[in-house]
């Protein structure tokens, strides 16, 4: 807590190094299915026909740096506290989501909900399709304008999937935010850094007192709340609140 007070920062993860590779799984099994329907004439119904294995879209996010930073809508969900904050030993912060979303968008990051409504998920994932396919019928394009095409109508297929999981997680109503940029940009906005190995970080500079209000305590943490609040406010946090969440 400290750190990130102090750094004003927070951290995403690159998508190659998530904990649970059946969020990936998830999402590209269902756009694999969508891809292979075939209308009643037997011929496939979009220009994305089908969809690479997992290890080629793996390949295929490789070509970027992909990174993502994940939330919560509430405080008050048990199984965040055990399973992401130490059985509850550890905290949480409470952002402003209108000022969030706007330093997001400043720095061409982008803040979205999570979709666990799967007729929903099939239909963003169709509509995708339609749109490529729709503007590949519409202009004539030559091999090579073809090609680069569908390598961009995949990418944006595949980095839909990031945006879909599981019903069963529902309970967590996360929210994530996206950044992504070329290995080679000179401009890039975020470097990157190396912890555990080879997992890859981006420091994002959004833990700002416009978008900080409030940290919340674990029922377990031992921190005591006024100790807390004044070292928010030494931090340059005058106005967050400190409470600590309690489990019903």
């Amino acid at each position: 807590m400290r750190g990130i007070l102090q750094s004003r920062e927070i951290w995403a993860t690159d998508v190659l190094t998530m904990n649970d590779e059946k969020e990936l799984l998830y999402g590209h099994g269902m756009a694999a299915t969508i891809v292979a329907e075939r209308g009643t004439d037997g011929l496939p119904l979009y220009v994305v026909s089908r969809i690479a294995d997992l290890e080629d879209v793996r390949d295929v996010w490789k070509q970027w740096c992909t990174h993502l930073a994940c939330f919560s809508v509430s405080f008050e969900i048990e199984s965040q506290w055990t399973k992401y904050a130490d059985m509850g030993r550890g905290f949480a912060l409470g952002f402003d989501s209108v000022n969030l979303e706007t330093s997001c968008h400043s720095m061409d990051a982008v803040l979205f909900p999570v979709v666990y409504h799967v007729p929903s998920q099939e239909d963003m994932i169709k509509e995708c399709l339609r749109r490529v396919t729709e503007i590949w019928k519409k202009y004539p394009l030559n091999q090579e304008s073809r090609s680069l095409y569908l390598t961009a109508a995949i990418r944006r297929l595949v980095t839909l999937i990031i945006t879909l999981k599981h019903p069963t997680w529902t309970e967590e109503q996360e929210w994530r935010i996206l950044v992504v940029q070329t290995h080679e940009d000179e401009q890039a906005k975020f470097k990157r850094y190396f912890q555990q190995g080879n997992r890859c970080y981006f420091r994002l500079p959004l833990c700002t007192p416009g978008t900080l209000k409030q940290i919340i305590l674990g029922s377990e943490n031992p921190s005591e709340i006024p100790t807390i609040l004044e070292f928010a406010q030494e931090s340059g946090f005058p106005d967050v609140q400190v409470t600590r969440y309690s489990s019903a």
